[in-house]
């Protein structure tokens, strides 16, 4: 879409991040991220009890999964940041907006560097 944008075809050898560069669009697994993540903290600290609250915080009462590979959870890449106690530092404002470029930049390391996820 970028390309397109601006004109620029393959065949001109431009590279993805010049052209993003150029155009100033944010990469859109960023953006996802860094809202999941913001969405996450908010939803911690808020002191009323929503429903997206108790369904985060819910475990099922025996506990047991499929074989296999296990399906991910909305909170298994937060815990791999924040740790098992990521609700708690939550509710520490400045530590969780440290915490947030960690985890908004961690596949897309992977990627830039060239290994595949």
């Amino acid at each position: 879409m970028e390309r397109s944008t601006l004109g620029v075809t393959l065949k001109d050898r431009k590279r993805a991040a010049d052209i993003r560069f150029t155009t100033k669009v944010e990469d859109v697994l960023r953006k996802i991220r860094r809202l999941k993540w913001r969405r996450t903290g908010h939803m911690t600290r808020e002191s009323r009890m929503k429903w997206t609250k108790i369904i985060t915080e819910w475990q099922s009462h025996d506990d047991k999964r499929k074989r296999g590979r296990q399906a991910r959870r909305w909170t298994d890449d937060i815990k791999m940041i924040g740790g098992t106690i990521w609700s708690r530092k939550a509710t520490n404002r400045e530590e969780w907006k440290q915490l947030e470029e960690a985890f908004v930049s961690q596949d897309t390391l992977i990627t830039e560097s060239g290994n595949p996820m």
